[in-house]
């Protein structure tokens, strides 16, 4: 199966993850991105984490949040935004598909999401990410962050059910003797 057709059954097995989690896309989605990053990861994809930024942005180097941690700086949503990112939204980005991923959906632009106003700014490695979302300084605190645990445990049971399914069977040997 491919990439796309899996991430999409992945993230339609968490079709209720917007309704059990209030605010998940007000200062959740990095926790989202992240998590599903990682668990990607763990299945042998390469994805990272888009910064999608408003339309009023200037690029930024990939390396950029890895500049800020060998001045030795925190990595926080804030702290991105105060060294030149605009971060409206995180979502996964898988660079060898060209396909982003976020609750919502799975598109091969970031216009089909609705975050069609906005563009992507740089990417983050997956530690970087979960740095990130891990620090709940910037994010909008409409999103409780007592959740948090809950969105890694929908994710983790969502991506393992759906690549179980599409692992290789063992092969079962018969012997007539």
């Amino acid at each position: 199966m491919q990439t796309k057709a899996l991430i999409q059954k992945t993230v339609e097995a968490l079709n209720k993850v917007n309704t059990v989690v209030p605010n998940l896309n007000c200062g959740g989605c990095g926790v989202f991105a992240h998590a599903l990053a990682f668990e990607l990861e763990l299945k042998g994809f390469k994805p990272q984490v888009a910064v999608i930024a408003n339309s009023f942005f200037k690029p930024l180097p990939d390396t950029f949040a890895d500049e800020l941690l060998e001045k030795g700086e925190t990595l926080s949503a804030r702290k991105l935004n105060a060294s030149g990112a605009d971060l409206a939204h995180l979502m996964v980005y898988i660079p060898e598909e060209g396909i982003y991923a976020d609750s919502e959906g799975v598109y091969e632009d970031i216009k089909e999401s609705s975050w069609s106003s906005c563009k992507h700014q740089f990417n983050l490695s997956v530690k970087n990410a979960g740095i990130i979302a891990e620090n709940p300084e910037g994010w909008n605190s409409s999103f409780d962050r007592h959740f948090v645990p809950k969105v890694y445990d929908m994710v983790f049971k969502a991506v393992n059910k759906i690549f179980k399914n599409n692992q290789p069977e063992p092969v079962q040997l018969s012997f007539n003797f």
